[in-house]
């Protein structure tokens, strides 16, 4: 069978996707290396991995000439091909923006057989279109989407709910438009109204390992809020140095991606 289009992408998020499903810690496995073996199970406690996507304006955009003609029909093609290579050994979920803030599109679940089609039913049903709540108008904040992020894997109060198309009980299906994941259960917020996402770690299973896949198409033209400023528990604690000098543009991606891998 020829390799779809959209190979060479799904290459590289499926190499992602299982360098996160294989790096876990297993009883009588002593290095995590030792579980790079090809079609190995994972027999240990289940990894989370968290795929945040820009989906802002250049979304629509196919400057940099991909096969099938835009970069969103690209990546999401390729994040549904990944995800029919999947077991429930992982868990996966999927953040996006609206407007400038990120939001949990589709929350950490295992990738069951259900699961795992639900989530490609959702991909596909996506609209590409600029304008569309798929593509909002406006450049990302990646700081507040790291931000989002980290109260999610937190558990903590004052979730984002500027989105109609969050994750939470009751919003709508994967199958039928706007491609919501409210029929499912295992839902990030238990209602409507709730700012307070369901902590999608498990006392369970303390020793998961958690990992972002972060996709996105160029920095955004605007500065984020500094980190200092909000009420991030550990932070002050932290090491708040700048990682690199944006000038008058800076994101703090790189600076939360170092703070949640050391609190995390």
């Amino acid at each position: 069978m020829a390799l779809p289009r959209i190979s060479r992408f799904a290459r590289t998020a499926r190499n992602l996707l299982l360098a996160a499903g294989l790096l876990v810690p297993v009883a009588g496995f002593p290095e995590d290396i030792d579980l790079f073996k090809g079609g190995t199970a994972i027999t240990g406690q289940k990894p989370n991995v968290l795929i945040i996507v820009d989906n802002t304006v250049n979304w629509n955009s196919n400057a940099n000439h991909w096969p099938g003609g835009k970069q969103a029909q690209e990546e999401l093609e390729a994040l549904s091909t990944v995800a029919g290579t999947l077991t429930s050994d992982v868990r996966v979920g999927l953040m996006m923006i609206n407007s400038s803030a990120g939001y949990v599109r589709f929350g950490l679940r295992d990738m069951t057989d259900a699961n795992r089609t639900a989530f490609q039913q959702m991909l596909s049903g996506m609209s590409t279109n600029t304008g569309s709540n798929d593509v909002p108008t406006s450049q990302g904040d990646y700081g507040a989407l790291m931000y989002e992020a980290w109260k999610y894997f937190s558990g903590t109060s004052n979730a984002s709910i500027s989105s109609s198309q969050r994750d939470y009980a009751g919003n709508g299906s994967v199958n039928v438009s706007s491609y919501t994941a409210g029929n499912l259960s295992g839902n990030p917020l238990s209602s409507s109204s709730s700012t307070t996402y369901v902590n999608p770690l498990s006392s369970a299973q303390p020793c998961n390992k958690n990992f972002i896949i972060f996709i996105g198409n160029g920095f955004p033209s605007t500065s984020s809020t500094n980190p200092s400023s909000l009420s991030v528990t550990g932070w002050t604690s932290a090491d708040s140095t700048q990682i690199y000098d944006e000038g008058t543009k800076t994101t703090y991606l790189d600076e939360w991606a170092r703070f949640l891998h050391k609190t995390g």
